[in-house]
């Protein structure tokens, strides 16, 4: 496993977080707007000029499933690029994979030490084949930005199959996801474990068929202007199961969660436990 950050220190909300704020209040928009509108993003009108477009490393709308899939691992894995979705759907095949998993039974899209940028346009989006599987598992890695992340399935999940979130973020330290949209999942809609300081700025979740949003065993989480609706757990949760340990041997902690709104839970709207 991958040496975490110490995280005993409170984090500092500040940077692009906060100047993105100030620039949807100049603008009118106003940051609970944006989180009401999923992928409608104002971040696509001042494109980072290091950036590389998602076509030019063979994703693309033009793509079937699995050459999107094979591509996207490909490029994100150990990199620290910043990585620009343009308006369109990004077939991605998420299914068993029969003949990638062996003897995996557990095969997953498994992007490990992208330090990078993700950011995707109004109008692009992720379309997931399997409404059974999860999405994609990021793993470890420090300071990975996900801006505009948007995701549907071909087919809306009808049953709750467990681990399968639609985005799981394993043993990140300071992760920014801003502006989601997450319209289905299996299980959790966004799910963070074992993260360092990790953030969602403006999300909005629907339709899970588990929480809404949910950080497991993490240090000091943090979430904003958050809506979630018809999640077939809790809305928003912070769980601690004790693990993982720090150096010292006390447990993750902490978070800061503000202007949340949960519509339609089948449990509870925000929990926090242990």
């Amino acid at each position: 496993m991958p040496s975490k950050a110490k995280g005993n220190d409170a984090p500092s909300f500040s940077g692009k977080a906060r100047s993105r704020r100030d620039f949807l209040k100049l603008s009118g928009i106003g940051i609970a707007g944006v989180a009401l509108l999923g992928g409608m993003t104002a971040f696509s009108l001042a494109r980072r000029v290091d950036s590389v477009i998602a076509s030019e490393l063979g994703i693309s709308p033009d793509n079937d499933g699995v050459t999107n899939r094979e591509n996207l691992v490909k490029a994100l894995s150990y990199d620290n690029r910043n990585v620009v979705f343009l308006p369109g759907d990004y077939v991605i095949d998420n299914s068993k994979a029969e003949s990638e998993r062996g003897l995996n039974d557990n095969f997953h899209i498994a992007i490990d030490w992208f330090e990078g940028e993700l950011a995707m346009e109004s109008g692009a989006r992720f379309v997931f084949t399997d409404n059974t599987r999860r999405g994609f598992v990021f793993h470890a890695g420090n300071g990975a930005k996900f801006k505009g992340l948007s995701s549907v399935f071909q087919t809306p999940p009808e049953r709750r199959v467990i681990p399968e979130e639609c985005f799981a973020f394993h043993y990140l330290d300071n992760i920014l996801v801003e502006d989601a949209y997450i319209d289905g999942s299996t299980s959790v809609g966004l799910l963070f474990y074992g993260c360092v300081e990790p953030k969602v700025y403006g999300a909005r979740i629907l339709n899970t068929m588990a929480d809404g949003l949910h950080f497991a065993d993490c240090q000091d989480s943090r979430a904003e202007n958050i809506y979630t609706e018809n999640t077939g757990d809790d809305g928003l949760a912070f769980i601690n199961y004790a693990e993982p340990a720090k150096p010292d041997g006390s447990a993750y902690s902490g978070g800061y969660a503000t202007n949340i709104t949960v519509k339609d839970s089948k449990a509870r709207g925000i929990v926090t436990i242990g």
